[in-house]
């Protein structure tokens, strides 16, 4: 009697595994894992159908065609589980082509053939208890259960420690759903289906194909239950809605809440039972209802395309009548004959405003930082500039020509770092000038100072309008004013005629600055880094400041060539 019950049985297992399969294939039909869940579905499917008949085989020959076609299920499991586990796990990066699954099914088709062609079996199949049973002593039949142990164990275990080490609960939850269903299903249909074999008892009939349906079942829960094979529009649509940081509302054409996301329950206070049902203006306050709702009609009455939605800056009542300073955007959901319903998206701008305070507040502060360091340089510039102004003034008591020399160098020196500090404070920007410009201004002042606007001596400026942090460009600045001050003193003595040229450019991460003259030269025996004089001592002193490099050379005139790089400070 049984045999006919378990045929029954194994006839509806075989309607369950292909319905499963479609379904997960249908989930997502582009998905490599849903294709391979959706072969091994097949696999166990043609097992569970050959057994329908395999189980009420009324004499030999019937129960060997049944029990042959069988083979291509049983012996194909293991490797199409195995596929499912490294695609899972993502350890299926050796097969970079879809023929390299082949060779997973290389033992599984050896075995297959060795079952059809009947080299297999040994004695073959005998009845007993009711039942046909597979005699087979070849030690092929020793190899088929190491292949049919050997590849669940290992495919199990790969799902079993790749949901371990996730650190996604998603993933560890799918891990222990099917190993925890495979454990059940395999120690049972081990036990019945080669160990009691093996041993020679063949009380119980094998159900392989129907036990499996347990580990089945549990992929195919996995997969319904926590959608990790699939990503279809609408599982995409709820992952965004539900991880948006926005209040999300939706409301049918009468404007009644249907549903609402965690954001809104968790910042509203309510819960999806409390406030599904109830009218959305229960978030509004009294004063703002009748304004809202005049907006929204005027909005759905135009039916124009720019009026898809309207943005409102509201206050939203809470579960406890708190007020919620909100940016709420407003639209209808319609399909071509009608609307269908509204949604709301409310941002929550408790945060936002804060933010703009806090900003406001360093924004004023940065002003005020700011005001203060124009001032700064104002009164710098000031002071150098009435340092300039005294050493002028007592220059003028003073009858020595070399000491009266020496204070005007002075004061030049000053002036040049008045001129910085005067360009600073009438920039926007407080940390940097453009030193090409003020070389240029530097030089011209120069020359009204030494009186040589007469023509004799020209002034050539070929510069590049780069921007120098002001601790570079104050030292480079007097080191300029020395160079140049030396040219107009003592290059064109007795009304020489001829040229001073300066040069700045940048190259790669270099910058280059020439000054040079057409004038007397300086003495062949001159050593300008062990020199004696004040301004030669400041002109290195300052080149080793900014962490250059200088040259001098005397060919038709002095070169001074100084090196930096870009210092950032």
């Amino acid at each position: 009697m049984y045999p006919n019950i378990l045929s029954l049985i194994s006839f509806l297992i075989f309607a369950i595994y292909l319905s499963i399969g479609i379904y997960i294939l249908k989930l997502s039909p582009e998905s490599k894992l849903n294709r391979s869940v959706f072969i091994l579905s097949v696999i166990f499917a043609i097992w569970a159908f050959a057994y329908t008949f395999f189980y009420s085989a009324p004499d030999q020959a019937s129960a060997w065609f049944w029990y042959k076609l069988s083979a291509f299920g049983r012996c194909a499991y293991p490797a199409g589980l195995l596929q499912i586990a490294l695609i899972l796990t993502r350890n299926d990066k050796i097969f970079k082509k879809w023929y390299h699954y082949i060779l997973l099914y290389v033992p599984a088709i050896f075995f297959i053939y060795e079952t059809v062609t009947g080299s297999f079996t040994g004695p073959g199949l005998v009845w007993i208890n009711s039942q046909w049973i597979d005699i087979a002593t070849s030690w092929w039949y020793s190899s088929y259960m190491v292949y049919f142990t050997v590849l669940p164990v290992l495919s199990y275990l790969l799902i079993w420690l790749w949901g371990r080490r996730s650190e996604s609960p998603r993933e560890k939850k799918q891990g222990k759903i099917i190993v925890l269903t495979a454990i059940v299903a395999f120690i049972p249909g081990y036990i019945v289906n080669a160990v009691l074999p093996f041993i020679n008892i063949f009380v119980l009939p094998s159900i392989g194909q129907i036990i499996a349906l347990i580990a089945f079942t549990g992929i195919g829960y996995a997969i319904s239950r926590y959608k990790f094979l699939q990503m279809t529009p609408d599982i995409a649509v709820d992952e965004i809605i539900s991880r948006t940081t926005d209040m999300i509302i939706f409301l049918n054409r009468r404007g009644e809440i249907v549903n609402i996301n965690e954001q809104a329950e968790r910042i509203l206070g309510y819960t999806k039972k409390e406030i599904i049902g109830t009218k959305w203006t229960v978030l509004l306050p009294k004063e703002h209802i009748k304004p809202v709702e005049r907006k929204i009609v005027d909005m759905i009455h135009e039916n124009a395309p720019e009026k898809q939605y309207i943005e409102m800056d509201l206050n939203y009542l809470t579960l406890r009548n708190e007020k919620i300073p909100v940016k709420m955007y407003f639209s209808v959901i319609r399909d071509e004959y009608e609307i269908r319903g509204r949604l709301i998206v409310a941002q929550d701008m408790r945060q936002t405003e804060k933010l703009e305070n806090e900003i406001k507040a360093k924004e004023k502060a940065l002003d005020e930082k700011e005001m203060l360091m124009k001032e700064i340089h104002h009164r710098v510039k000031n002071n150098l500039t009435v340092i300039s102004s005294l050493l002028s003034l007592q220059s003028r008591y003073i009858q020595d020509d070399e000491t009266k020399s020496m204070f005007k160098e002075s004061q030049n020196r000053a002036r040049s770092m008045a001129l910085i500090h005067e360009r600073l404070y009438k920039s926007d920007n407080l940390k940097s000038i453009d030193f090409g410009n003020y070389i240029g201004d530097l030089a011209s002042e120069l020359f009204r100072t030494y009186s040589l606007n007469n023509g004799n001596v020209k002034l050539n400026v070929d510069v590049d309008n780069e921007f120098l942090d002001v601790d570079v460009a104050v030292p480079l600045g007097i080191i300029v004013n020395e160079i140049i001050s030396n040219s107009l003193k003592y290059a064109f003595i007795g009304n020489k005629k001829g040229y001073i040229s300066i040069h700045f450019h940048r190259e790669e991460d270099k910058f280059v600055l020439n000054v040079e003259d057409n004038g007397n030269g300086i003495p062949e025996n001159f050593n300008y880094k062990n020199s004696d004089s004040l301004g030669i001592k400041l002109i290195n002193s300052l080149v080793e400041q900014i962490e250059g490099k200088m040259e001098v050379k005397n060919d038709n005139g002095t070169c001074f060539k100084i090196i930096f790089k870009e210092t950032v400070y």
